[in-house]
């Protein structure tokens, strides 16, 4: 399915083939006078609201991009911060000052990925930086499990003794213990 097939499919109250991945506009149509759309609707009360939001999202564009995730403390046995991609576009994102709190059994503090669906393209996540990373227990304080063109990733900090700072794509994690990846 393309980006436009799974919005269409979810707007219809179906099921795609993976996340429909977008800013949910209908709040803001909602507060400028267009009305709620309800996902899953199938009485007729969408009809109306339908092409409108189409419209506004062929007008907007699907990517996702200028987000900013900062100062997070987090705990618990799931990622810190996840970037996860399929189709469209995710750019221009700044993963910052992330810290964990305590150890846990975690895969991974910050994780970047693709894993739903099959419309990922490489260079839909682009322009990403990852700053500031403590790790107090994951098995990787960074993860990055995806092509992503220019990506910077700095000051990532593994405390877990048992842990790796990083797992870059296709590299052995443990090859930073040798110094080829710094």
């Amino acid at each position: 399915m393309t980006p436009r097939e799974r919005l269409l499919t979810v707007y219809r109250g179906g099921t795609p083939d993976c996340v429909a991945s977008l800013a949910d506009l209908s709040y803001w149509h909602a507060g400028n006078g267009g009305g709620k759309f309800t996902p899953g609707k199938t009485d007729g009360a969408n009809y109306d609201k339908v092409n409108q939001l189409l419209d506004l999202h062929r007008k907007t564009g699907p990517d996702i991009h200028n987000i900013i995730i900062r100062n997070i403390h987090t705990v618990g046995q799931h990622h810190g911060v996840i970037c996860l991609a399929t189709s469209p576009s995710v750019y221009n994102i700044t993963i910052e000052n992330v810290i964990e709190e305590t150890a846990s059994s975690r895969e991974a503090c910050v994780k970047i990925y693709t894993g739903y669906g099959t419309g990922y393209r490489k260079g839909n996540l682009r322009k990403i930086a990852v700053t500031n990373v403590v790790s107090k227990g994951a098995l990787y304080a960074a993860m990055v499990q995806a092509d992503v063109e220019d990506l910077r990733l700095s000051n990532i900090t593994q405390l877990n003794p048992h842990g790796f700072r990083l797992n870059l794509h296709s590299a052995d994690p443990r090859q930073e213990a040798s110094g080829i990846l710094s």
